[in-house]
């Protein structure tokens, strides 16, 4: 059974992003038409897009110079993300800066490079369920395109779960479809909804899709409130806390990284590829691979000790 988590929870963890991203076409578009959200569905399937074992890849349009990051496993998969990343980084603010550097508009609207998006490190892809309801947002033509093909979206605590759960794909589904039902209970909770609401049609797909599944939703687990795999996961998700990554840096969420006695500003630090946030360092970061820690458990006082073994 799932504790019931706010509206604010659900935002905060990226739930109502997700929802966007699900029922638009481009997970890293700036204008998502929250309209769309009429079609929100439940979904039959979820997996992730990238392989166990491959490459990164990307070619800078400026220089014509290609990088390739190889990789075997899920710990180099994030590394070669982020270090692809960094080079897109990199492009992204040289275009920026020429544009920036061209004053009359019509030339700036004729240079030949734009922003390349990034890879998303936390890409999943679904499918939805068929909808039961004959509405005209369900048009023949959206089911022909739209219904059929993969949806992807980006988000790093829905990831991380589902990793937590495993090949159990069934119970993974019921989870997810939890926790968009959750979302959408929270938003219309106490609101008059009529059939020209957004979410009228959503509240009858999922709440179709309980039934017909002769599942009782109030007794499911909610995919990231749920109590059960809150448990399950915590000793599992501890070394998350010591791990650095460049997406870690920028948000502020820095471990790992010594700081410069005299507190002088410095400039951006590039390493490997990435980009770390101004502060005020004494100029390196520390390697913080899974290996490198030696991590403590205190059950009685409730502590996690941890410490670099090359700091």
């Amino acid at each position: 059974m799932s504790a019931k988590p706010t509206l604010k929870m659900m935002r905060d963890a990226g739930v109502g992003d997700t929802v966007l991203q699900l029922c638009n076409g481009d997970i890293h578009s700036q204008n998502q038409d929250p309209k769309t959200l009429t079609r929100i569905l439940p979904i039959k399937t979820i997996k992730g897009v990238y392989p166990y074992s491959g490459s990164i890849d990307w070619k800078n349009g400026h220089t014509g110079e290609e990088f390739v990051e190889k990789y075997n496993g899920e710990k180099e998969r994030r590394l070669a993300i982020d270090i692809i990343n960094g080079k897109i980084e990199q492009y992204n603010n040289w275009v920026e800066n020429e544009m920036m550097n061209i004053s009359n508009v019509d030339e700036r609207l004729k240079f030949p490079y734009n922003k390349v998006q990034s890879y998303g490190k936390w890409e999943l892809s679904i499918v939805f369920e068929m909808p039961i309801n004959e509405s005209d947002i369900f048009s023949d033509d959206w089911r022909e395109e739209d219904l059929v093909i993969e949806k992807s979206f980006n988000n790093k605590e829905i990831y991380k779960r589902l990793r937590k759960l495993g090949e159990n794909d069934d119970y993974s589904v019921e989870c997810f479809n939890k926790m968009i039902y959750d979302y959408i209970l929270a938003l219309t909770d106490g609101k008059t909804i009529t059939e020209k609401s957004t979410f009228y049609y959503p509240n009858l797909e999922f709440e179709d899709y309980f039934m017909r599944k002769s599942i009782d939703h109030s007794e499911c687990d909610n995919l990231l409130f749920g109590e059960k795999i809150q448990n399950e996961s915590i000793i599992s998700t501890l070394i998350d806390l010591v791990g650095i990554t460049a997406e870690d840096a920028r948000a502020g969420r820095i471990k790992g990284v010594t700081f410069n006695k005299k507190n002088k500003p410095m400039d951006d630090i590039w390493k490997d590829g990435r980009r770390y946030k101004k502060g005020f360092k004494e100029g390196f970061i520390v390697k913080t691979l899974p290996e490198d820690w030696w991590i403590g458990i205190d059950i009685v006082n409730e502590l996690l000790h941890f410490k670099h073994s090359k700091a």
